[in-house]
Formats: structure tokens, sequence, C-alpha cells
């Protein structure tokens, strides 16, 4: 065997025996040196967080969220979700069965559509999709607890279109929590990497999915005096795509001919923080499996996937474990020295780093046969960009991002369907072969209104002879301190405008205005 194989394997071995040994003292509970550690408090207050709780988080979920919480609390201002979590947790408190948070928040979101616009998908709402028309969104959502160690919770939706009236169990799982571990089981939404308006690797634009999930929910030390250098996290999931008819939505996304049934999707993080206010993160995603594809049932075929080992095959070689996967190395640069600076509070720097297998040398792992000698796990070519920053004052953040992708990206020639599930991008919303730039402002008016204003320009398709191109505008209004019958409520107003040259979801390629607006009122119990 080439001794380079053996050099670059040993390299791999290295890294799976960091992790597991890390894990491997959290879980024995040795006792560790922490005077570095990365508090979520150090880790909130060094963002200048002025953001209110993300409304996907979970039980179980909310130390993070609360933190933010407390920080706009601190300033007066009001985020109905984090009081909802803040309740949550005072319940966990006492350790006992706590059923009554079942009771559902309630929210129902209408929108109206201009007469060019159709299949507009909804950014960060986990598949929600307007079609032609006037649409409605009814959900509810609740949360059952065992003390701090055991929760589950639940979304419903009906949906309602010109053409149809569906129903879906958007989230339904359980959490269970030990030491400084996690386990999650059901149906749930994941996303990856740094990006703000979108992720490069995994985003939460697709419907949610079944998987399960093992994370870390505070970082892990080296034992003794080796704690010093810092924390560390770790996240694996495992999805489950179950579509009866996966095909992609247009030319962004793979053929749409004969598409492989339900696959998998295996997604992986590890980061690094050495202080409160640096991150180096390492992500992986792997899209495999399906009806006609591996099955993955040896502790060979898990290394297979996992390592990356052969993840592409020249030609005249075999397919057995090619599948789509994509990785990432990302920084992140928190700035708590910018607190005091005039009006400014905090902020960050971002930036990642991807590459994709969507063809032979685009993704390698370094251990590879036909791969040059080296310790990094992998090897990016076909890249990916996303970077970007944000500024808070407080009631006011403001951010920019800019994000790129190669021609290869989201598309596979085993898997015609592309890198989606159920007809929407598991990953950025612009698709392979394009970039964007996108910029926010939002700001607190008082203490219960919010409004933020978006803006985005994009180019898809950035090879074809004539690429689209998209400029888009939104502006958001909340109303988060309503009451009605001693209810809380919120109300919010929701307008976008884009103009969009050539787009490639028409055959005919006639540029088009896409305009809609919507209302939406949420309870909080």
């Amino acid at each position: 065997m080439d001794h380079r194989r053996w050099l670059g394997a040993a390299g791999a071995l290295l890294w799976a025996v960091a992790g597991f040994g890390a894990s491997a003292w959290a879980l024995i509970d040795v006792p560790t040196s922490e005077r570095r550690a990365v508090s979520l408090a150090e880790l909130a207050s060094g963002s200048g967080i002025a953001r209110p709780v993300d409304a996907g988080a979970g039980p179980l979920d909310d130390a993070w969220f609360l933190e933010s919480y407390r920080a706009l609390q601190a300033r007066g201002l009001v985020d109905p979700l984090g009081e909802r979590y803040a309740s949550w947790q005072a319940a966990r408190s006492d350790g006992g069965l706590h059923l009554e948070t079942l009771l559902p928040q309630l929210e129902v979101r209408s929108y109206v559509l201009g007469s060019s616009t159709d299949q507009r998908l909804l950014y960060h709402t986990s598949g929600d999709r307007l079609e032609d028309g006037f649409n409605t969104f009814l959900s509810a959502s609740g949360a059952a607890f065992w003390g701090d160690r055991v929760g589950g919770a639940y979304e419903l939706q009906l949906t309602q279109n010109p053409d149809d009236v569906g129903y879906r169990t958007k989230r339904l799982y359980l959490k269970t929590v030990w030491g400084k571990w996690s386990l999650k089981a059901g149906r749930d939404s994941e996303r990856l990497g740094q990006g703000y308006f979108g992720s490069l690797l995994l985003d939460d634009n697709a419907p949610t999915m079944d998987l399960w999930r093992v994370r870390t929910e505070e970082p892990l030390f080296l034992p003794g005096f080796l704690g010093r250098v810092g924390g560390f996290r770790f996240t694996v999931f495992n999805g489950y795509l179950s579509d009866d008819t996966p095909s992609p939505p247009d030319r962004r996304y793979g053929s749409g001919v004969a598409p492989v049934r339900d696959p998998r999707l295996l997604g992986m993080r590890f980061s690094y923080h050495p202080t409160s206010w640096f991150d180096l993160g390492f992500t992986r995603v792997v899209f495999y499996g399906g009806k006609g594809r591996e099955k993955y049932d040896s502790p060979k075929d898990w290394w297979k996937l996992i390592s990356g080992s052969d993840e592409h095959a020249f030609e005249g070689e075999s397919r057995r474990y090619d599948n789509e996967g994509h990785a990432s190395y990302d920084l992140t640069l928190r700035l708590p020295f910018l607190n005091g600076v005039g009006p400014l509070k905090g902020g960050k720097i971002y930036w990642e780093l991807a590459g994709t297998d969507g063809g032979p040398t685009e993704f390698t792992g370094r251990w590879e046969r036909h791969n040059m000698l080296g310790f990094i796990p992998f090897e990016l070519l076909r890249r990916g960009y996303l970077g970007g920053f944000m500024i808070s004052t407080g009631p006011t953040e403001v951010r920019w991002e800019y994000a790129k992708t190669d021609a290869a990206w989201y598309n596979h020639s085993l898997y015609p369907q592309g890198f989606t599930y159920r007809g929407r991008p598991l990953g950025h919303p612009m698709g392979g072969d394009a970039w964007s730039t996108s910029a926010e402002v939002s700001r607190y008016f008082g203490t219960g209104w919010r409004t933020s204003l978006t803006g985005e320009v994009s180019e898809r398709g950035r090879s074809l002879p004539e690429s689209e191109v998209r400029w888009e505008g939104n502006l958001r209004v909340e109303a988060l301190s309503l009451r009605a019958a001693g209810v809380p409520l919120t109300a919010t107003l929701d307008l976008l405008g884009a103009r969009v040259r050539d787009p490639l979801d028409d055959p005919r390629r006639v540029d088009r205005h896409e305009v809609y607006a919507g209302l939406g009122l949420a309870s909080f119990w």
C-alpha cells in the first residue's frame, strides 16, 4: 500500500482519537480546569445580542436564547418568545413532570400574492411555500418537560391555498440530556453553518425531517491543565428524507428525472472555542443511500461514509460509496471590545470556506489513495464561500453577508433530484452556480415594536449564457406587546417585492415582478 495513504490515514485517525477522547472525558465526568471556559453568557454579551429568540428553538435548547432574552430584557425591550422560554425554565426547576406547557401557542399567517408570483419559498420556515393567490398557515405548538433532563415538543400545521387544504406534523420529538450530552429523536429541522441569510451546507428551508441527533449542550474540556486550551462542541445527526414524489423546483437543483427515493442525510459538526470571542469549526453533510443505493449496514460501510475515503470515483472505479457530500471550515470572531465604543454594544465577523464532491477531485479526503499527503482532513476544491458581519447597538442591528457557490454545487450524477427534499433546497436557497449579497437593518422602536428592512441582490446560473438576476427587498414590522383578554399577542406585517430577470424556473425566461403581503398573529401563554 502507498506509504502516503498510510500516513494520511494516520492523520485522519488522530482527528478521530482527539474527538472521541474529549468525548470520553466528558462522559466519565473527570474534573477539568475551566478557567477559560466559554459560557453562554459570554457568548451572548460578546455578540452584543439584540435579536429575539429563534422560533425554531425547542425545549432544553433554550440556554443560549435565554441569554439573548435577558440581554434584551436588561435594555427594557420585549421578546415574547424569550418570555415563554423563561417560563419553561422556571417550570423545569422543580424536577417534576409538567404537561401544562402543552397548551398550544397558536399562530395564523395569511399572505396574498401578486399575479406573477407563484411557488414562492418563505425563507427559514421549514418548507412553507406560497402558491398563486391567497395562502394561510395555521399552527399550534407546545412542549412538555420532566425536570431539566427530558423534554418534548410538537408543532401541527394546517395550510390553505387556492387549490388545496393540507396538514402536516411539522415538529414532534423527544429530547433527553445526560451530563453535557443530549439525544433527540423525532421530526425537526437542522441548520449547520455560519450564514444568517442562508447556510451553504444545510439550511432550514426544506420541510422538517425524521432524524436522530447527538450533540454537546455545553463545551467539553480536556483533563487537568489541558482544559486551558479551550472548549469543544460536537453535533452528529442522521436524517431520513422520505418522499413519495421527489422532484426539484427548477433547473438550479438537478435534472428532475428518475430521482433516487428515500435518501438519507448525515450531518457532522466539530467546533473549537479557545476563547469567548473566537470559534473555529468543521462541518460536513452527506446526502447518501436511498432505494437502489448502498445500505450502509456494516462498520466498514459506515467508516467509508463518515471518513469520505471513497466519496467520489474516477472513471472505471466502483461508485458504491459515491455520495453527494459538502464540507466547510469556518471561523467566527466576536467583537466584545466594541461595547462602549460610542453607541455600540458588540458584533461579530464570520467566514466560511466550503467544497463539494460533484465530480472527481472536487472534494477529497486527504487519506484517499489518489490524493496528496496531508493531515488536514479534507481538501476543498470546487469551492463555495460565505462571509459577513453584524454590528449591534442594542436596539439596532446591522448585518451584511456575501455567499458564492460553484457550478458543481447541489448537483450529483447519481441523485438527479439534486440536494433537495420535497422540492425545497437543503442548502442555500440561491442554489449552485450562484452568488448573493444581502443586508439587513433591524431596530426596536419603543419597547414593543421592531422593524426589519432587508435587501438582496443575487445572480443564479452564473455559467449559463443568460443568468438569472434577482433584486429583492423585504419590510417586516412586528408589534410585540399586544394583549387580548389577558393573552399576550404579537402581530406581524410582512411585505416583499422582487424583480427577476431571466428566471431559471420559467422555460420562457420572461422577466417578472414578485410581490406578496402577509399578516400574522400569534399567542403566547
